[in-house]
């Protein structure tokens, strides 16, 4: 089937949920949901972050030079999806749908208290690449419930959030081991 090239984005999919807190030069907490995310480096550890310019996020961002990505899981997915809501700036999202969060280590977004994994992030670079701006971060902090000994997350514990497009969303927990050539 040849598919329209503006749809090409969904044959991506699954893609990892994460709720992205920030905050603005007040101090006011904003979140927000996003698939468009993924590593780009070991070292330094950078990732991206997929946002549009005119969302809270990435004006926030620009202002103070940090944010969080939290990884969705299954016990607070519908709340992240619902901090989506167009809310005015300077309203907390979080506290509107009912998620808790406490104080990062080392930047001034927060961590949400029911997301197992936090990723702690500097801005470092912006790039325009169309309908989105891709952010980059480098992570500064992290840490994770239910890791393995290597590191890798125990997805079957965390049940983490995988989006294909729109409404459908998958909860990750099968594994499949596949032999690499090194």
């Amino acid at each position: 089937m040849k598919i329209p090239l503006n749809y090409s984005y969904k044959l991506l999919s699954p893609r990892v949920v994460v709720l992205v807190t920030s905050v603005d030069e007040k101090g006011r907490i904003n979140a927000a949901p996003y698939s468009f995310c993924g590593p780009l480096s070991f070292n330094p550890p950078l990732l991206y972050v997929g946002v549009r310019a005119f969302q809270h996020t990435y004006q926030n961002i620009m202002k103070t030079g940090e944010f969080v990505v939290n990884i969705v899981n299954e016990d607070f997915a519908q709340k992240a999806v619902a901090c989506e809501k167009a809310y005015p700036y300077g309203v907390n999202e979080l506290e509107k749908v009912g998620l808790n969060w406490y104080d990062s280590e080392k930047v001034k977004p927060p961590r949400i208290k029911e997301a197992k994994i936090h990723l702690e992030c500097k801005f470092v670079k912006e790039l325009d690449t169309g309908d989105h701006i891709i952010i980059i971060g480098e992570i500064v902090a992290a840490d994770a419930e239910d890791v393995k000994d290597n590191f890798l997350p125990d997805l079957k514990k965390l049940k983490t959030i995988i989006q294909t497009t729109g409404e459908d969303f998958y909860s990750v927990g099968k594994l499949i081991r596949l032999k690499r050539e090194k």
